[in-house]
């Protein structure tokens, strides 16, 4: 026989005399009793459920804010790295160094017509100062020049 933790008149109350006591109540007095503290504890966990879907869904919204913010820094990061279809879009070596070579034959191009009209401008200036010491020749001899009309 085993105690119960509570106390009537200084007594102990065993389990065997709180079945009989229970019994001798009868189910008329007893049901009713047990159905309204059924309903009063059902009441109370309905309300500390909802108190807890409350709690819960003001977290999982905390929790959804921070992911954006996460998804966001990802998605920033996720950005900076190439995937393979970027990188069909990029220059192979053999691309770079047929560019390299055009680039070459262009600028070589570009430095012979560059020495082509130096060249040009050389002579040109060869024959402006033959022609001037020519004119200053014939200035020294007082010659007129006379406008030719064609």
């Amino acid at each position: 026989m085993t105690l119960m933790p509570e106390q009537t008149n200084n007594k102990f109350i065993t389990e065997d005399g709180l079945v009989a006591a229970l019994n001798s109540f009868g189910n008329d007095v007893l049901l009713p009793a047990m159905q309204a503290m059924s309903d009063e504890n059902n009441q109370h966990t309905d309300k500390k459920i909802a108190e807890l879907r409350q709690e819960m869904n003001e977290r999982f919204e905390k929790v959804d804010k921070r992911f954006e913010t996460v998804d966001e820094r990802f998605q920033k990061s996720f950005n900076i790295f190439a995937t393979k279809e970027d990188l069909k879009r990029f220059a192979t070596k053999d691309d770079l160094a047929e560019v390299k070579s055009e680039i070459l034959t262009a600028i070589d191009g570009l430095t012979k017509n560059y020495r082509d009209v130096k060249d040009d401008q050389t002579a040109n200036l060869g024959a402006h100062y033959r022609f001037e010491e020519r004119l200053e020749k014939m200035e020294s001899k007082n010659l007129k020049f006379a406008p030719s009309v064609g």
